[in-house]
């Protein structure tokens, strides 16, 4: 049996408004993958070229809240390597209640700290797994 599915029709919602934020900032055309590609939820293009593969992460608080991001690592390693075959970026934005910002889904894994950890709210025992923590000061704002 396969994992729940959690993502709802509001997160489909602001994804597709982060990434048409995402288009705007970077000139780019953004198209959506399938949900369970899991290896990301958007690809972007400029000229008809493949250019990122990008996961977005929506977070309610402020960017300054915490002093790491927490990601699932092995999240971070399938975005890294479907980057890797499509010859791409591996990028991971973040919509904070007051920024939004990214960083290179490669570069997190060489530098990030390896820790266990997750998400206890949903009681789900694969909500919790190697996580990888990020600086803050890794993260790039976007506007």
């Amino acid at each position: 049996m396969g994992r729940p599915i959690y993502e709802t029709d509001e997160n489909k919602k602001e994804e597709k408004s982060i990434g048409k934020i995402i288009s705007r900032i970077w000139k780019s055309e953004v198209w959506k993958l399938p949900p369970l590609a899991n290896c990301g939820d958007l690809l972007l293009a400029k000229s008809n070229e493949l250019v990122a593969i990008v996961e977005i992460k929506r977070r309610y608080n402020e960017m300054s809240r915490y002093d790491t991001y927490m990601i699932s690592k092995g999240k971070l390693e399938r975005i890294f390597e479907a980057a890797e075959k499509l010859e791409v970026v591996p990028l991971v934005v973040v919509q904070f209640s007051d920024f939004l910002a990214y960083f290179n889904a490669g570069h997190a894994l060489e530098i990030g700290t390896v820790a266990v950890g997750g998400r206890y709210d949903r009681d789900d025992p694969q909500d919790t797994e190697e996580v990888v923590h990020i600086p803050m000061t890794e993260l790039m704002v976007m506007e």
